[in-house]
């Protein structure tokens, strides 16, 4: 069976999948024990389809700090902004 290919929105949207997969399973199970195959059935999908995004495990942590150090970024400056305009 060939590969399947995906687009450039199905790739994004499996990419952030598999890094909102992989925060909660390293808070359970550490980093050691989060294995690329559990991260991979977490989000719904093959492992192999994992290395279609990272080489390995300690590729995937450096984006996933990445991932969520944006997400606070925004989360945070969100809230700065609500607070000026309800001061302000």
């Amino acid at each position: 069976m060939p590969a399947r290919v995906f687009d450039k929105d199905e790739k994004e949207i499996l990419r952030i999948k598999m890094l909102d997969a992989g925060f909660p399973l390293i808070k359970e199970y550490g980093v050691i024990h989060t294995s690329v195959a559990r991260i991979a059935k977490t989000a719904g999908i093959g492992t192999s389809t994992f290395y279609n995004f990272w080489q390995n495990k300690e590729e995937y942590l450096t984006d996933l700090i990445r991932y969520h150090r944006q997400n606070i970024q925004k989360e945070f400056l969100g809230f700065i902004r609500s607070e000026e305009r309800r001061v302000g």
